[in-house]
C-alpha cells in the first residue's frame, strides 16, 4: 500500500553517541513507526502541500522498509596517531541501530584516506522514524587498541532524505569516551547515498518555492481569442 498524503514535520535533534566499537557484526533493522506519515526536514519558508505529497507518492515508497545504499568514500584531514611521527592507518565501522553492519579496510600511513567499493544498505523506515547510522574512523595498531579518529551520527530521516547524494561531515566527539579517548577527533568524513527516495534538494522540500510555469502558448492564444469573441458580442 502506498503512504497516504500527510506530511509530517520533525526538527532536527541532537546525534546522539555511537555504539561501541566492539558491537557484533550483525545486519540492522529499523525500527517500526506509525505507517501511513512521512517525516522529512523542511527549511523555514517552505511551502508544503499536494506537490511535496505527490514527490513521495511518486517515488514508490510502501510503508515497508527502504534500502539506502551508504557507501563511504573518505576521510580527510585525520590527526597522526601514530607513536613516532607516524600518521594514521584510518579504517571505519558502520553500525545501524548500535549493530556493526559494515568494517572498511585499513589505509595505512595516511591522513587523508580514499576508499572504494565500501557500500552497504540499511533498511531504513519510510516515516523516518527510529533508526541511526553511525559512521566512526579509527586508527588501526596493532600493539594496542586502535586510537578513536571520530564519528558521524545520522538519523534514519538525514539517511532517507539527505540534502545531496555526497556529503561531507566534520567528525565529532563519541560522549561515552573521556577526553584522552577523543584527543585525535578532527577532520572529516565524506558519505555517498542512494535510495528511491526523493531528496531534499527538491526546490519544494528545500525551502525554495519553485516558480508557477507559463501555460503552453496556444491556451494563451485561444484564451485571447475566446476574450475578443465576448467583448465583439457585447458591443
Amino acid at each position: 500500500p502506498r503512504l497516504e498524503q500527510t506530511l509530517v514535520l520533525q526538527a532536527p535533534g541532537e546525534s546522539g553517541e555511537g555504539p561501541p566499537a566492539t558491537a557484533p557484526a550483525a545486519r540492522g533493522t529499523g525500527a517500526g513507526g506509525s505507517a501511513g506519515t512521512l517525516t522529512v526536514h523542511v527549511r523555514s519558508g517552505a511551502r508544503v502541500g499536494t506537490r511535496a505529497q505527490e514527490l513521495v507518492l511518486n517515488a514508490g515508497i510502501t510503508d515497508e522498509a527502504v534500502d539506502v545504499e551508504v557507501n563511504i568514500l573518505a576521510a580527510s584531514e585525520l590527526a597522526r596517531a601514530d607513536s613516532f611521527g607516524g600518521k594514521s592507518d584510518p579504517f571505519c565501522l558502520a553500525y545501524w541501530n548500535h549493530e556493526q553492519v559494515h568494517k572498511t579496510r585499513v589505509v595505512n600511513n595516511t591522513t587523508d584516506a580514499v576508499w572504494k567499493g565500501e557500500a552497504f544498505t540499511v533498511p531504513v523506515q519510510p516515516d523516518g522514524s527510529g533508526g541511526r547510522l553511525v559512521v566512526e574512523v579509527w586508527d588501526a595498531d596493532m600493539l594496542k587498541k586502535g586510537d578513536f579518529l571520530g564519528q558521524v551520527c545520522l538519523r534514519s530521516v538525514d539517511v532517507l532524505f539527505p540534502p545531496a547524494g555526497q556529503m561531507t561531515f566534520k567528525l565529532e566527539r563519541k560522549g561515552s569516551f573521556t577526553a584522552k579517548q577523543n584527543q585525535f577527533v578532527q577532520g572529516t568524513i565524506t558519505l555517498r547515498f542512494k535510495s528511491g527516495a526523493p531528496r531534499a534538494e527538491d526546490p519544494l522540500l528545500a525551502g525554495t518555492p519553485e516558480a508557477p510555469k507559463p501555460p503552453p502558448e496556444d491556451q494563451v492564444k485561444a484564451v485571447d481569442m475566446a476574450l475578443d469573441l465576448a467583448a465583439e458580442r457585447a458591443r
